[in-house]
């Protein structure tokens, strides 16, 4: 069965490595999201190039297994914001947009990226979590995004597809909280495996809007294989773990 991991991070320039060992695992395609913790979560315009240039240099090297997305601040300028996306997007051909921490995903700075990427008709991916037990800003610098600011950001851009990050980490709460809007999916990553929430999210919202992540931090973070055998080894359909191992991607990265 083909995957496609939809959630990775790296920090080197050398990533054979990596590559090696995702297509012993079949994994085909990574999508390079970007070493977005690298400056903290307030990231200044040259950081978010230097973060950027890393992905597009990565695209272009093993251009037969990444995929990059564009990282943005929302808190830099609009004009610097626009200037990025085109120099990655539409120049470096990279696939959508990550957005972090930096700010919460219901305040309007991100609105004003929405509103590109929806007339480009690209995804945005954005980490969220379940706050209740980590408060909703744990440091001054740091916006914990929840399902429910996620949720604001769908309803006033339905037409852009939302890539909500760490399904372990909204968990039974966040899956409910989005159920009813169909734009927004949920990538697998984040945290240990959970028993049943793969199961659930299957249930109440369809394998169709779940996308495997393994939010690898190469060379370190996540365990692949741990967070494949969370799918693999779900109590779903055939079909519902290809769904979610390799269609959806495809599908929404087209």
């Amino acid at each position: 069965m083909e995957v496609i991991d939809i959630h990775v991070h790296t920090k080197t320039e050398e990533c054979e490595d990596l590559i090696e060992y995702a297509k012993k695992l079949n994994i085909v395609k990574g999508c390079l999201l970007g070493d977005v913790l690298k400056y903290g979560y307030n990231q200044k315009e040259e950081q978010v190039k230097e973060i950027n240039d890393l992905t597009i240099y990565l695209t272009k090297k093993y251009p037969s297994f990444f995929i990059g997305f564009c990282y943005l601040n929302p808190r830099n300028s609009k004009r610097f914001i626009e200037e990025e996306i085109e120099r990655c997007i539409l120049k470096n051909k990279l696939k959508g947009v990550k957005l972090e921490a930096s700010i919460w995903a219901s305040d309007r700075r991100v609105f004003f990226i929405a509103d590109i990427c929806q007339d480009l008709n690209i995804p945005i991916l954005h980490h969220a979590w379940n706050t209740f037990s980590l408060g909703k800003n744990p440091s001054p610098a740091c916006f914990q995004t929840d399902p429910e600011d996620i949720v604001i950001l769908s309803k006033s851009f339905p037409k852009l597809k939302i890539i909500m990050a760490h399904l372990k980490g909204i968990d039974i709460r966040g899956i409910i909280e989005i159920k009813n809007y169909e734009n927004i999916y949920v990538d697998t990553s984040g945290a240990q495996p959970i028993t049943g929430i793969v199961e659930y999210g299957v249930k109440k919202i369809g394998s169709e809007r779940i996308l495997f992540g393994s939010d690898v931090y190469f060379p370190y973070g996540r365990d692949i294989p741990v967070q494949l055998m969370a799918i693999l080894g779900s109590n779903i359909k055939t079909k519902d773990k290809e769904n979610i191992l390799f269609r959806n991607a495809k599908r929404i990265l087209e």
